[in-house]
């Protein structure tokens, strides 16, 4: 199956287990309104069900990330021939404001269509992209990179495609290894967010996202955005 095939517009994944919380905590909880069971009764609990993580989702965030390193390394490899080599000459400026900034400015549209991609998520996924090439390429035609990325080719790919800051050894000039630590402490909090997000979040969809209640766009101005339950809700979500 072409990993892109699964287009995540709906949750169609069936719960492993269910458990049910009466309605009346869950309103004294979330704040929410009364809950009606299928037939449009008001139901005196509320039914939650535990869901696997989706595979086919963590198959196919790594094969973006993955277009988006080839993509990111072909520029880069243009960046070093025709913007670091040539820093200051008019080609140099050329490349960098005329084909390479409106190139990646452009590729998440066309990646879009090309993989049809509908996922919210990973159309977000696609701005990598953009933002980190730009940059990159701003360092390159004004002489700010880190002087020991300009000093291979390798180097300067791997500058080129990773979103995290890199470590070189100015002495030998080649990136610094990763040790047990830098590896497995950020895995085990990514593991422990993930979990505390998922459940998090499966509690807050109830209330639409918005646990300390909607507000109604009054008038023609912009003073309903600062309303302290607007504001509330988007801390409340950002905090996380």
């Amino acid at each position: 199956m072409f990993p892109f095939d699964e287009k995540f517009e709906s949750d169609h994944r069936q719960p492993l287990f269910t458990f049910s919380i009466p309605s009346a905590l869950v309103q004294a909880l979330v704040g929410t309104g009364t809950y009606y069971d299928i037939d449009g009764q008001s139901a005196d609990n509320v039914e939650f069900g535990f869901l696997a993580p989706s595979l086919s989702f963590w198959i196919q965030m790594p094969a973006l990330m993955g277009v988006q390193v080839v993509v990111c390394s072909t520029i880069a490899a243009i960046m070093h021939k025709f913007i670091v080599k040539k820093r200051g000459s008019t080609t140099a400026y050329l490349v960098g404001y005329a084909f390479v900034v409106p190139c990646v400015c452009w590729f998440p549209f066309y990646a879009i269509e090309l993989l049809d991609i509908r996922n919210k998520c990973f159309r977000m996924n696609l701005c990598f992209t953009p933002l980190l090439v730009i940059f990159r390429c701003l360092a390159a035609m004004h002489g700010t990179s880190p002087p020991v990325v300009e000093t291979t080719f390798n180097n300067y790919c791997l500058y080129n495609t990773s979103v995290i800051e890199l470590e070189f050894d100015e002495k030998s000039g080649k990136p610094v290894k990763a040790t047990y630590n830098d590896v497995v402490g950020p895995a085990k909090e990514f593991i422990k967010l993930l979990c505390l997000l998922g459940v998090l979040y499966s509690i807050v969809e109830i209330t639409g996202y918005a646990p300390f209640g909607t507000v109604e766009k009054t008038g023609e101005g912009m003073t309903w955005v600062f309303h302290p339950k607007h504001l509330a809700n988007n801390f409340f979500v950002a905090c996380k």
